[in-house]
């Protein structure tokens, strides 16, 4: 009976080994499922950043995904946060041109973008009775650039440090966007810059109430000459308000492109949900950008993530198109185990017919002996020659005699035994 079961652990539990193994394998590379909490940082509570990213946390929120938007001072802050507080944050908006700010670490290569989201237009508003043209004629004036950490403040800095002013040669005041536009509709400074997708409610307050009004970037080209990250965009006669006729006449503004960066080990079904949440709110004409401009891989200042190119290249897979998120993703990281799940039919098919060759080699490898001394019966031509084959004979039927089969395999080895005394009796036969 021990002999017996060992046959079958030999078989059957290297069939279950290797099943095993094959499910350990498929394991290892069925993904985790996604978190459930996505950590968004949004910048400043009165910025645009942030009614798009709460526009992001109501778009997840359908799914299951508990978005938590996390105040920054802006888009500067914003990177710095992902590349440096991992623990705090896992997707950021940020502003384009921005890599001068990056800090001289490893933890900045592994930020990647997924998308870019809409132009984003540096607004230069100027107070009344300012005739402004250019960013040079703002020397010696009082002028507002974004809190510290702010992508206004960096893209300002640029613009002002472009046209060679410096400290010395302008006042900076370091202000958010409500205290910059109370500022301008008190006329306590001369200029503020914002950097905006669309010009926001308390913006058109005071443009409606020429209390401020928007310098065009006439020299545009050149500005987009010296930093490749800004394109020029229209601003046409009313887009601000028809009522009012803002602006009077048609401008021109500069814009870099609003981008969604993670780093490289976000979620590839996070990417999924974003990127489908991205073509429902961006694809759509926006006030600096016609239909189906964005979500885009256009203008990005970061390697595109790899789930993001697939999805650009092949759109959102059938799973994520007509089932629920939870059971796409669960659909998705169960067909790693097909794998094994097929391997395994074989593998159980291959199992019976492998025991039976192993009972059925205990009895066959005893043939190619009795054959043997069944030709050299023929042969022997002495006494002693036929006693040597007898005790091979002898020698045989102990082995089969401690031989334990399966009852299945008895009748087998029953006609074995029967042959074995075939020979003796032909050996016994020649001797005679």
């Amino acid at each position: 009976m021990g002999s017996q079961i060992r046959d079958i652990l030999r078989v059957y539990g290297l069939a279950a080994l290797l099943i095993v193994i094959l499910f350990a394998v498929a394991i290892r590379y069925v993904a985790p499922p996604p978190p459930k909490v996505l950590r968004f940082a949004a910048g400043a509570s009165d910025g645009f950043y942030y009614a798009d990213a709460t526009a992001y946390k109501n778009a997840l929120a359908r799914d299951g995904i508990d978005v938590t938007l996390v105040e920054t001072q802006g888009a500067v802050d914003n990177l710095h946060m992902l590349i440096d507080k991992p623990d705090a944050v896992d997707v950021a908006l940020v502003q384009g041109g921005l890599t001068g700010e990056l800090p001289d670490n490893d933890n900045a290569k592994h930020v990647v973008a997924i998308a870019g989201l809409f132009y984003e237009p540096a607004w230069v508003l100027l107070r009344p009775g300012l005739h402004i043209r250019h960013v040079s004629e703002l020397r010696h004036r009082r002028i507002a650039i974004g809190l510290e950490g702010s992508g206004t403040r960096a893209l300002a800095e640029q613009l002002l440090a472009a046209n060679n002013l410096g400290a010395a040669d302008v006042t900076t005041l370091k202000i958010g966007n409500d205290a910059a536009l109370e500022a301008l509709d008190k006329g306590d400074i001369d200029a503020a810059v914002f950097v905006a997708g669309a010009p926001s409610p308390r913006m058109t307050d005071l443009l409606t109430r020429r209390r401020a009004f928007i310098m065009s970037f006439d020299q545009a080209d050149a500005y987009l000459m010296k930093f490749p990250f800004l394109t020029s965009v229209p601003l046409p006669i009313g887009a601000v308000s028809l009522a009012a006729d803002v602006p009077p006449t048609r401008m021109t503004l500069v814009a870099p492109t609003a981008m969604l960066l993670a780093r490289d080990d976000i979620h590839p079904a996070l990417v999924t949900l974003l990127l489908r949440a991205a073509s429902r709110m961006e694809s759509g004409r926006q006030l600096f950008a016609p239909a189906g401009t964005f979500p885009t891989l256009q203008n990005l200042d970061f390697p595109v993530q790899s789930d993001a190119q697939r999805y650009f290249d092949r759109g959102p897979s059938i799973l994520y198109r007509f089932l629920p998120f939870s059971i796409a993703v669960w659909i998705q990281r169960m067909v790693v185990l097909v794998v094994p799940l097929l391997t395994m039919l074989p593998i159980v098919r291959l199992a019976p017919p492998a025991y039976r060759w192993q009972m059925q080699r205990k009895i066959y490898q005893w043939y190619k002996h009795l054959r043997r001394i069944e030709a050299a019966v023929e042969d022997a031509t002495t006494p002693e020659q036929c006693e040597k084959l007898r005790h091979e004979l002898v020698e045989i039927e102990a082995r089969l005699q401690k031989l334990r089969l399966p009852i299945s395999y008895v009748q087998q080895l029953y006609d074995l035994r029967g042959h074995v005394d075939f020979v003796r009796d032909r050996l016994t036969a020649k001797s005679a």
